[in-house]
């Protein structure tokens, strides 16, 4: 083989125990950076390569023509089918014949439509691609546009207040994150033991399942799970993690954190929300006080330390609110100063849904 520098064609032992007489031929870079290698192969072993690559293409294209070629059309002649036995659906909805129809259809659509979607992709990274390397005024100008999102030209202080000179942006983002951080605790409570004992516990059989070794099956599964457009990475195998944990959350996870628990849904917390909330803009009704809580998120506010022994929350009460139906204004006046929080009026939000009674 002919080597030049640095560069080096590798192959494996197959292809050497196949392929005795081969050389690599470095070519000049021209404008790469990079030497390009050509493969010189004895005349009569590459007829041999040259008939596989034609056997290839030839699959290829029966591939394309089969699943790819015409996929718009494919796609809009799948929704129309769709449509029509959903249409007879709803003169004869209890027809299982239909019903197996219908579910068949929104696969096919499904399948269509991801087929089309990745197509898409593949043709607008390939347009980047060429718009990127001829340095176009294309690309300088999404680079500007990208320059533009990252940057903060002017913000808005708590009192309202519009500041615009870079320091005082600069300032007020730093005194945002330091008051909602905090300061570092000098010390940590202790942890009472018996309380924490007495709360839902990890079993034996939970423990093994978190505790044993990644197997080569929890691997492939994480792998396979990467989707065409990503790379393989690290990251990906939190999906390993996330499985396990899926697996024994629900026997240390309170049911009311429905979003939590596998087979429920947080949907459920609102339905309970607003069977709550009824009655509280009558003027005639027995008295009542409800607190809508925010609680900081654990990272917000917790001693890293801290995560060594227990991970706690706290009320965030300048975005909590108390509502009160049919209590008197002195009484509701002395229930604030004690509570913290302000009056809180119907409807508001919760999980983005706007409540009211």
């Amino acid at each position: 083989m002919t080597a030049s520098r640095i560069y080096r064609g590798l192959v494996n032992e197959a292809w050497l125990l196949t392929y005795l007489q081969t050389e690599a031929i470095y070519l000049l870079p021209s404008l790469s950076d990079y030497f390009p290698v050509l493969l010189d192969i004895v005349h009569s072993v590459a007829r041999k390569v040259w008939k596989k690559i034609k056997s290839i293409k030839t699959g290829l294209k029966s591939l394309n023509t089969k699943h790819f070629a015409k996929v718009s059309n494919r796609l809009e002649k799948a929704r129309l089918s769709l449509a029509e036995v959903q249409s007879q659906l709803t003169d004869d909805i209890t027809n299982s014949p239909l019903q197996a129809q219908e579910t068949a259809g929104i696969e096919i659509v499904k399948y269509r439509m991801n087929t089309y979607e990745s197509i898409l992709k593949q043709k607008s990274r390939v347009t980047w691609i060429k718009l990127i390397d001829s340095n176009s005024h294309y690309y300088f100008y999404v680079l500007k546009q990208w320059q533009n999102r990252n940057r903060i030209d002017s913000i808005y202080t708590n009192n309202g207040v519009l500041l615009k000179e870079p320091n005082l942006v600069q300032a007020e983002i730093l005194s945002f994150y330091q008051n909602l951080l905090g300061s570092a605790a000098s010390s940590l409570p202790a942890v009472d033991i018996a309380i924490v004992r007495a709360g839902n516990q990890l079993s034996c059989d939970d423990i093994d399942i978190l505790s044993t070794p990644v197997s080569h099956s929890e691997i492939d599964s994480a792998l396979a799970g990467i989707g065409d457009d990503k790379a393989p990475g690290i990251d990906r195998f939190n999906v390993v993690i996330t499985t396990r944990l899926a697996k024994v959350i629900g026997s240390v996870v309170n049911e009311a954190q429905a979003g939590l628990i596998p087979g429920k849904h947080i949907g459920d917390n609102i339905l309970l929300a607003i069977e709550l909330i009824k009655g509280y803009s009558h003027k005639f009704v027995n008295p009542r006080c409800m607190l809508k809580i925010d609680l900081r998120k654990a990272y917000e506010s917790v001693e890293w330390r801290f995560l060594e022994v227990k991970l706690g929350l706290s009320a965030n009460l300048d975005k909590s609110d108390a509502y009160f139906g049919g209590v008197l204004e002195h009484e509701k006046t002395d229930l604030q100063q004690v509570l913290g929080m302000a009056n809180g009026s119907l409807p508001f939000k919760y999980i983005g849904v706007p409540l009211s009674s």
